[in-house]
């Protein structure tokens, strides 16, 4: 019995750690809070008011859980609060958008995606347990607590934010190697110690104008199946990158674009439309899923698209 009470407690604790945090990290970062609460719909001129209430929620939230007899309450609330997050994410991503999501702050700020929707399902499971226990059923009061059960909490609290930190460190990585991977392609552009005239460049007008219908086609991937235009004819809209095998800052890029298809899968088609042969573009774009032939760059010529990338 004393382990039921216990692992209630700790759960209290661990929706006391949440909301204390993503509170804490929107008053440190205030402007994107309010940027974040205008992405997902609310208007400019109610930034201020809607940011400060979420706030203010998260902080109620937080102090009911804390003790025994409001933690009830707080559970509650907790579960609103992440049932209209929840409704928000489910939104954006059903509108094809990904607004920064902005739930902790600076310390961990993504843009809206299955992650996020998995996160905060994670973060229901407690508040859940703790309403369906009941309003007097709600684990241990913290001020009566034993050696013991400090100490498990302690361990707990260690384990909790040991993970934290090894996944903070990640994406820290993950920035650093983005940084890198720009100042390669800064490298890649500053290698061009001579200016190059490019008479023919053309301006960037001259493309399609915005609303025109695609010109049709049809091309080969490197697995020689064939795409037309109407096969990018879908719910869901598509983004072509026009590249080349021996164009550098295209290989420079590609790792970047790869990333981006990932995140949009689903929601948008990221398509690679190259020139060359088959085996140079399979060694400089074999990561992209979807990567076109385009045989003498008749259809980048048709769009204008007269340079890489």
């Amino acid at each position: 019995m004393h382990n039921v009470e216990l692992g209630l407690l700790i759960l209290r604790l661990f929706l006391v750690a949440i909301f204390g945090i993503a509170a804490g990290a929107k008053l440190a970062d205030f402007a994107g809070a309010k940027k974040a609460v205008v992405d997902f719909g609310v208007p400019s001129s109610l930034s201020m008011v809607a940011a400060t209430l979420l706030v203010a929620a998260e902080l109620v939230v937080v102090a009911l859980l804390l003790f025994k007899s409001t933690s009830w309450y707080g559970a509650i609330g907790a579960a609103v609060l992440l049932g209209i997050f929840l409704a928000g994410m489910l939104y954006q991503i059903a509108q094809g958008r990904s607004p920064d999501c902005h739930c902790f702050g600076q310390i961990s700020s993504e843009p809206v995606g299955v992650s996020s929707v998995v996160r905060n399902l994670v973060f229901l499971v407690p508040a859940t347990i703790l309403i369906y226990r009941g309003q007097f059923d709600q684990g241990l009061e913290l001020a009566t607590l034993d050696r013991t059960s400090v100490q498990t909490i302690l361990l707990i609290a260690l384990i909790f934010l040991g993970t934290a930190a090894i996944d903070y460190l990640r994406r820290i990585a993950k920035k650093q190697d983005e940084i890198v991977r720009r100042i390669d392609l800064l490298d890649l552009v500053a290698a061009e110690s001579t200016a190059v005239n490019r008479d023919d460049a053309g301006s960037p007008h001259d493309g399609l104008p915005i609303g025109a219908i695609l010109p049709d086609f049809e091309l080969k991937d490197l697995e020689d199946r064939h795409l037309q235009s109407l096969d990018l004819v879908k719910e869901r809209p598509a983004i072509l990158f026009f590249v080349s095998p021996t164009c550098e800052p295209c290989a420079a890029l590609t790792p970047g674009i790869v990333t981006w298809a990932n995140d949009l899968a689903g929601r948008v088609d990221v398509v690679f439309i190259t020139s060359g042969e088959k085996v140079a573009n399979e060694k400089k774009f074999g990561a992209a899923e979807h990567v076109y032939l385009d045989e003498h760059r008749r259809f980048a010529k048709a769009v204008s698209a007269r340079w890489t990338p």
